[in-house]
């Protein structure tokens, strides 16, 4: 079954499958594209799984965005004000528990790219869920965790080869973590690129000159880790 979900002008995408029972909920911070044939691929997958699938429309309106300049228009005042788009993942999360047969005792989130970088940004800022998926998400989201104050479990799936995120930023992650006593767990793939898990990354990183790649394996690789951990943090 999909529909979107109108709430306040922001056309998310919601997706589960028809059987009328309890399932847990997974929230999708998108890629800085917007809401994407890929992201709504990857939805649906997951609802085919069992999940109830919330990807986000953190832009409003149902805007997506077609190349680099206007994604990064549309991202920037994320990057600039994290509380902004902390604001508007909560009131997507609370639009979500009132969906039909969502388990609200077992909630968690994944982001793409900028959506990852989002996502971690919320959880240094105290966001309480069973746990959180990045996947080539920044690391360095201009906050610091504090200690006592991070409350999810993390899975952060990552490119060695991401020129985007580089050792430093990977090194000082995991120092801050490990300082604020966040639960984590960090994996890197082998010659996997920046948005290593986008099909279409490959054509248009040649397209624009962006250090961008798909990866197969690393995305068949990082999709598993992903059911893996959510079958830990659910069960």
């Amino acid at each position: 079954m999909n529909f979107n979900y109108n709430h306040t002008s922001h056309l998310n995408y919601v997706v589960q499958n028809e059987a009328p029972i309890l399932k847990p909920l997974v929230l999708i911070v998108p890629e800085w594209w917007g809401i994407s044939e890929n992201i709504k691929n990857k939805a649906n997958a997951l609802a085919a799984l069992g999940f109830i699938v919330f990807a986000i429309d953190m832009y409003g309106d149902g805007r997506t965005a077609y190349t680099p300049d206007e994604a990064s228009e549309l991202a920037t005042p994320f990057y600039q004000n994290p509380q902004m788009s902390y604001e508007i993942f909560n009131a997507a999360l609370e639009t979500a528990k009132k969906l039909p047969n969502v388990d609200d005792t077992k909630i968690a989130a994944i982001g793409f790219c900028f959506g990852g970088g989002n996502l971690i940004n919320y959880i240094r800022l105290g966001l309480k869920i069973n746990g959180a998926v990045s996947f080539h998400g920044s690391l360095n989201g201009g906050i610091i965790a504090k200690k006592n104050n991070v409350f999810t479990p993390m899975l952060i799936l990552n490119g060695e080869a991401d020129s985007m995120i580089p050792l430093e930023d990977r090194l000082n992650f995991k120092i801050e973590m490990t300082a604020a006593k966040a639960p984590f767990i960090f994996i890197d793939y082998p010659n996997a690129k920046h948005a290593f898990t986008n099909p279409d990354a490959t054509a248009v990183g040649e397209k624009y000159g962006i250090d961008i790649a798909y990866l197969q394996e690393a995305d068949e690789a990082s999709w598993k880790e992903m059911l893996h951990f959510f079958n830990h943090i659910f069960n």
